[in-house]
C-alpha cells in the first residue's frame, strides 16, 4: 500500500520494515495510529521512526547477516534518506531545487564508479563520486546514531557527520557512509578476537582496546594522581 502523503522513499522504507517484520504495511500503519494523538505533529516522520525502530530492533537479532551481504548498510542509509524526507510535498520541492541545479550546470564530469579502495577522506574524487545522488543531513544521521550505536556514540556524532562530510558539503553520501561503516565492522571483529589477559574478568560485551607494555603481572588498571592500581 502506497501512501500519497509520504515521499517516495519513505514509502519505499515502510515497505522494507514490514517485510522484514514479516506483517502488512496497513497492520504496522495501524498499530502506529493506535498511539497517535490528533494534536501531535509530524505525522509522516514519526510514522516513519516508528517503523524504522521496530525493524531495526528484529534486524539487530541477525546484525552480522546483514552487515557481511550489504543490506544492513543499505537499509539504514534509506533509513535516513527517508527521515529527512518523508513527505511528498518535502519530495516535490527537493525534486525542483535538483532539476535547477542540474539545468545551471554547464560542465559535467564523468568519474570513475566508486571502488572500495578509495580512500575514505579523499576529497578530491569524492564529491564527484556523488554528485545529485541522494544524501542525508546531521540531523538524520544523529536521529539513526540514537538507534543503532553503531552509527555513532551520541555524545561525539556531530562530530563524526563533520568528518564523514567535509569533502562533500556537509552531506553524507552513501560511498562514505557506506566505507565508514566497514571500517566500524572490521575494527570490532579485531577487538573480538584480542585474548582475554589471565586474570580479568569480563563482560560479554566487553572488549580490550588498547594493551601497553607485555608485562603480564602488576597490571595497572587504574591512575590516581602519580599512583597507580592495583600495582
Amino acid at each position: 500500500m502506497e501512501m500519497k502523503h509520504l515521499s517516495s522513499i519513505a514509502n519505499d522504507v515502510i515497505c522494507r520494515c514490514a517485510q522484514k517484520l514479516d506483517t502488512s504495511v496497513d497492520k504496522i500503519v495501524h498499530e502506529f495510529e493506535a498511539g497517535w494523538e490528533p494534536e501531535m505533529e509530524g505525522y509522516s516522520r514519526k510514522l516513519v521512526e516508528f517503523c524504522c525502530s521496530k525493524a531495526l530492533i528484529d534486524m539487530c537479532s541477525e546484525l552480522e547477516e546483514t552487515i557481511d551481504d550489504g543490506s544492513f548498510i543499505r537499509f539504514t542509509f534509506d533509513m535516513m534518506l527517508a527521515w529527512e524526507m518523508p513527505t511528498s510535498a518535502e519530495e516535490e520541492i527537493h525534486g525542483e531545487s535538483l532539476a535547477n541545479e542540474k539545468e545551471n550546470e554547464k560542465v559535467v564530469s564523468e568519474m570513475p564508479q566508486e571502488q572500495d579502495d578509495i580512500p575514505l577522506f579523499y576529497s578530491d574524487i569524492l564529491p564527484f563520486l556523488v554528485s545529485h545522488k541522494p544524501s542525508a543531513g546531521e540531523d538524520a544521521f544523529l536521529w539513526l546514531s540514537t538507534i543503532v550505536h553503531l552509527v555513532a556514540d551520541v555524545v561525539n556524532g556531530r562530530f563524526t557527520f563533520e568528518t564523514l562530510t567535509a569533502p562533500t558539503e556537509n552531506r553524507l553520501h552513501f560511498p562514505a557512509y557506506n566505507l565508514f561503516l566497514k571500517e566500524i565492522i572490521k575494527c570490532i571483529k579485531h577487538l573480538q578476537k584480542q585474548e582475554t589477559p589471565t586474570g580479568v574478568d569480563m563482560a560479554d560485551d566487553e572488549v580490550i582496546l588498547h594493551v601497553e607494555g607485555t608485562a603480564s603481572s602488576q597490571r595497572v588498571v587504574r591512575h590516581i594522581g602519580g599512583a597507580s592500581w592495583p600495582g
